[in-house]
């Protein structure tokens, strides 16, 4: 685990993990974090392995497996990397989407030998079919004046945001991201334009996005709630879509191939032709502060929030009207915001307090403070979340 960069274990101790749980706590790399139940547990190594890049869970076999079935599935439909450890009177399973571990309980004080390869070892390389990719990309692109980027939350999965960065900063292109990737791309960098929702764009979005020659998806998946009902209106043949374990050039896929190998094939081709491509302006969302007089209203709150936003903000935007709100917002540098199709602000919110337990939200991997702003609507769906924090959880802001 800390060999993956998983630096704390969320669990809720019963019976066949004990064992492993000491060496847990006598581990000087691994910080046990004691959770109420496992739900709970599920959800914050949800929202752990969403900033982290990797998170585990342990939780007992039966009754606390399937406690946290929920948890782990949600995690599982939108590619958070979760482990679930689950100890058990027997093995194993570890990949990029949550894994399952059933810990025998003799296994658990077995002498290991520690492998000398990397907990998490680089996808084989597949060299003819990465330059097949890049010749088809080439034959794509050369003669285009309209190009524009288009990135997912599964480029936020498979942590692609520095090489997008570098990307980007060969040529500011229009690029944008749909509700689910915002903050995968830095929305400070040029040529950012905003939220891309197909039909439910803004129409400066929408047609830097369609009215192109190509356009370039990095881990895009098109849902209906993230298009307005799959209105999106981008034509194969103009795509060149880079996903988890293949690509496709208008419609022409290569496997297996793997999205950062497929962006890295693609970086120098990006290079001998973006001189002549199109830049992409930015839509700026109005911050003017309303008028003292002026009428409460959405238009009102999310210019207040904009002015609000600090660099390093999470922001967990529950489902329905913050959601949507929030897709309007330009993030400030190293911002992201925590949006789900699937699953609602519950367990977005609940990971502030159970993986940062001294109230200060702290990503592992960021030692610096980060504050976390939620943001739901009057459904009830962050009452509950609420109510379960600590006093001491809570900040001025």
């Amino acid at each position: 685990m800390q060999q993956a960069g998983i630096r704390h274990l969320f669990s809720v101790p019963g019976d066949y993990n004990l064992q492993f749980l000491d060496s847990v706590i006598d581990h000087p790399g691994i910080t046990w974090v004691g959770c109420a139940n496992e739900l709970n547990a599920a959800y914050a190594a949800d929202g752990y392995g969403r900033c982290n890049g990797a998170a585990a869970l342990l939780t007992t076999f039966g009754v606390g497996e399937l406690s946290a079935i929920n948890g782990i599935a949600g995690s599982y439909a939108e590619y958070v990397p979760v482990i679930h450890i689950v100890g058990a009177p027997a093995s194993h399973a570890q990949q990029h989407r949550p894994g399952y571990l059933l810990l025998a309980v003799d296994v658990a004080a077995a002498t290991v030998t520690l492998p000398s390869a990397s907990a998490s070892p680089a996808p084989a390389e597949n060299r003819d079919v990465a330059q097949a990719f890049a010749a088809a990309a080439e034959r794509l692109l050369a003669p285009a004046q309209r190009v524009a980027l288009l990135a997912d939350f599964l480029a936020a999965r498979w942590q692609l945001q520095a090489p997008l960065a570098e990307l980007r900063a060969l040529r500011a292109i229009p690029a944008a991201t749909l509700l689910m990737g915002k903050g995968v791309l830095d929305e400070q960098q040029p040529g950012f334009v905003g939220t891309y929702a197909a039909s439910g764009s803004r129409e400066t979005v929408r047609a830097a996005i369609e009215d192109t020659d190509v356009t370039l998806c990095v881990g895009v998946r098109f849902t209906d709630t993230l298009t307005a009902g799959f209105t999106q209106q981008l034509s194969a043949q103009r795509v060149i879509d880079l996903q988890p374990f293949h690509a496709s050039v208008a419609g022409e896929t290569f496997a297996p191939l793997s999205m950062a190998q497929a962006l890295a094939a693609l970086l120098p081709v990006y290079q001998r032709h973006c001189a002549h491509w199109a830049t992409g302006e930015a839509d700026m969302p109005d911050d003017a502060p309303p008028a003292a007089a002026a009428v409460i209203s959405q238009q009102a709150f999310w210019q207040a929030m904009q002015r609000f936003l600090q660099p390093g903000d999470i922001i967990p935007a529950d489902q329905g009207t913050a959601a949507f709100g929030a897709a309007a917002l330009r993030l400030p540098h190293d911002a992201a915001a925590a949006g789900t199709t699937f699953m609602g602000f519950h367990w977005l919110y609940f990971t502030r307090h159970l993986w940062c337990p001294d109230g200060a939200a702290r990503p592992p991997r960021h030692s610096d403070h980060r504050r976390w702003i939620g943001a739901a609507d009057h459904s009830g769906t962050g009452i509950d979340p609420a109510r379960r924090l600590k006093p001491d959880h809570f900040s001025a802001e």
